[in-house]
């Protein structure tokens, strides 16, 4: 399996891992969301203005590459994503 990642995946990647982190009550997290948790300027390095189509791109990309999920649930109309690096790493 191609885990090789291009730079906005892993910008991607790794605000979902953050955000899990440090704001569960908002995790998994919308496309809007995602899309603000990759242009954050604070603690960031590159500063990064991604779109939200290239933010969705790069999300059809990881979950292609069994690095993420969609979550369409019944009750929220709102569409959410979240990682499973670790379960695809064989990490947990």
């Amino acid at each position: 399996m191609d885990h090789t990642l291009t730079g906005t995946e892993v910008r991607v990647l790794g605000a979902l891992i953050e955000k899990e982190i440090t704001t569960p009550d908002y995790y998994p997290m919308s496309l809007n969301a995602l899309v603000a948790a990759c242009n954050q300027s604070s603690n960031r390095n590159p500063v990064t203005h991604f779109d939200e189509s290239a933010v969705a791109d790069a999300m059809e990309s990881l979950r292609e590459k069994k690095l993420a999920h969609r979550i369409d649930r019944g009750e929220s109309r709102v569409i959410k994503y979240r990682h499973v690096l670790y379960e695809a790493m064989n990490w947990g």
